[in-house]
């Protein structure tokens, strides 16, 4: 089952890969300084599937923050997200979807906002029987 914290932090070594010097921050970028990239969660969606899996959708936003880079080179940035993102990030055995992508600068901080998808088996473990759950309601006489 792939998790959200899989997805940030395939999304931090994706990164990191191209934006050399950049250190990753994971809603904490109060404490950085120099240069800086804060992967925040905006909003997370799941629902179950009529086959059984689960889609999730995660909203984020990447920031990017240099005390050196002006506008410019913070839309140079974007557009290098642009080139090397590309629409999908790989994780360990699967590769997720980046639909939508929109990026504006604020107080010189560039936020570069994508919309992820993917779709995920749901952990067994974790659910009930739909046996065992009728049974336990048609018991209760519900």
């Amino acid at each position: 089952m792939i998790k959200t914290k899989d997805v940030i932090d395939g999304l931090a070594i994706k990164l990191k890969s191209f934006l050399i010097g950049y250190k990753p921050y994971f809603n904490d970028v109060k404490k950085a300084s120099g240069k800086v990239i804060d992967i925040e969660l905006i909003s997370k969606k799941s629902k179950q599937s009529i086959n059984g899996l689960l889609e999730v959708n995660l909203l984020l936003d990447i920031l990017v923050f240099d005390e050196n880079i002006k506008t410019v080179g913070l839309l140079d940035i974007s557009d290098l997200l642009d080139e090397k993102l590309g629409n999908t990030i790989e994780l360990k055995d699967t590769v997720v979807t980046i639909n939508e992508i929109d990026s504006n600068i604020v107080d010189n901080i560039l936020h570069y906002i994508i919309s992820v998808d993917y779709s995920s088996i749901i952990d067994s473990k974790n659910q009930k029987n739909d046996g065992e759950l009728m049974g336990s309601l048609h018991m209760k006489g519900v």
